[in-house]
């Protein structure tokens, strides 16, 4: 999945998409366009390189920024572990795929009602 969210943990958009996949060609076949298009910066790691996204490349790996933005990335990981803690999104699905990408959206939106989620969910 590639996932786009504030920093209140708040989902702006969820791709979801086969796992071999990579970051970069996931993120080429979905929202480059659009990011390039609305001129949108975004923080990202170091599994993407793009004009629009800041990632932790071009730094010393302990640097404050890197530090800094790996805190900041840490949200889209909490997001990531509340979507996992849910069968369908973290075992085998023996549905169809339109079916598991159904409830994988729906067990998206359902963590920002999770108590654990980050405040503005």
């Amino acid at each position: 999945a590639l996932l786009v969210c504030g920093l209140d943990g708040l989902p702006y958009y969820v791709a979801l998409g086969q796992g071999h996949n990579n970051d970069q060609g996931f993120f080429n076949a979905t929202v480059r366009d659009f990011v390039e298009c609305h001129s949108i910066k975004l923080l990202a790691d170091g599994g993407f390189d793009h004009v629009h996204l800041v990632t932790p490349q071009l730094h010393d790996e302990n640097s404050a920024w890197v530090l800094q933005q790996a805190g900041l990335r840490s949200v889209v990981e909490t997001v990531f572990g509340l979507v996992k803690q849910y069968a369908a999104a973290g075992g085998l699905f023996r549905m169809s795929p339109e079916m598991q990408e159904l409830a994988l959206l729906a067990i998206y939106t359902c963590c920002c009602l999770h108590p654990a989620a980050p405040s503005a969910c």
